[in-house]
């Protein structure tokens, strides 16, 4: 099989078919939902949600549809994008194995990324209060996090540009 290079990984020529969909959905989770919490260049997490949407995308794949949905920073109405969601959340440890959101995980992420920054700590801290709503929603899908994972991805995307960070 041919191997196709990005990003100094090799990765099989079947990788090429879904990797334009990745990357779009790379830069929504990117912009949206985690990268908010992260200091690191743009390249560094444009990598890292590569292989991570990549993996999630195994078990939970989204169409090209739903893709152009979670761009416009909205959450398909579908099981398989929920879940891609909270596969995601899942790797950072913001939606625990209960389906859980953890602010306090979130809130660490936020300070390992911002030491000595308090206003952005502040906001984070205030946004992952505001967002903890989402734990006492009730959903149908309890350990699994998809419906809760959507929620906190739209809580995110709604309360963040309140709390000064740019959702792009």
């Amino acid at each position: 099989m041919k191997h196709i290079k990005r990003f100094s990984i090799e990765y099989p020529v079947s990788y090429h078919s879904i990797a334009n969909k990745m990357t779009t959905l790379t830069f929504l989770f990117t912009c949206c939902f985690i990268g908010i919490a992260f200091a690191r260049s743009d390249e560094d997490i444009k990598k890292w949600f590569i292989m991570q949407a990549l993996e999630c995308s195994k078990e939970h794949p989204v169409s090209g549809d739903e893709i152009e949905l979670m761009k416009n920073h909205k959450i398909p109405n579908h099981q398989n994008a929920k879940c891609l969601v909270a596969c995601l959340f899942k790797k950072v440890d913001w939606i625990d194995d209960k389906g859980m959101f953890n602010d306090k995980n979130a809130y660490k992420m936020s300070e390992k990324e911002y030491p000595g920054d308090q206003a952005r700590l502040d906001n984070a801290k205030k946004l992952y209060e505001t967002c903890m709503s989402v734990n006492e929603a009730s959903v149908g899908d309890d350990k699994e996090g998809c419906e809760r994972a959507a929620l906190l991805a739209t809580c995110l995307t709604e309360h963040a540009p309140k709390m000064g960070f740019i959702i792009q």
